[in-house]
């Protein structure tokens, strides 16, 4: 076996091993960003056909959103002010756009999945409540 070759499996046995400490001892424990949630703070429904509004309130003030149908794993799709015109759209501070996000996604998938089992991802202009 050539040096060239000792070496390789030398640094892929070297790897595996890094590998498995990491999925059995590590402490390390993964990164979780944490958001308030607003006090007193509701999220509200309506529905015609295959759309409606949702609707934000809360103590820094309300507004609604347009929400449609989605397709394949996404369940419902939740038009949102993107960071631009946040301030312009909802008279609400821009610092406080991602706890209040997150409050709408959780409360959506609350109140409008089988059993609150969905999730929810923020995209730029849009949340997308989804079944898994």
């Amino acid at each position: 076996m050539s040096a060239l070759m000792k070496a390789k499996l030398i640094a892929l046995i070297l790897f595996g091993a890094y590998a498995v400490w990491l999925v059995f001892f590590s402490k390390a424990k993964p990164t979780k960003m944490v958001f308030s949630e607003p006090k007193g703070a509701t999220v509200a429904f309506s529905t015609s056909g295959r759309s409606g509004q949702v609707v934000y309130t809360g103590p820094e003030g309300s507004f609604a959103m347009y929400w449609e149908f989605g397709g394949g794993d996404v369940i419902a799709i939740i038009d949102i002010p993107n960071a631009a015109t946040w301030e312009a759209q909802t008279r609400i501070p821009l610092e406080k756009r991602m706890d209040i996000l997150h409050f709408i996604g959780r409360k959506t998938v609350e109140a409008q999945t089988t059993g609150g089992k969905g999730t929810y991802e923020i995209k730029e202009k849009n949340i997308l409540i989804k079944t898994r």
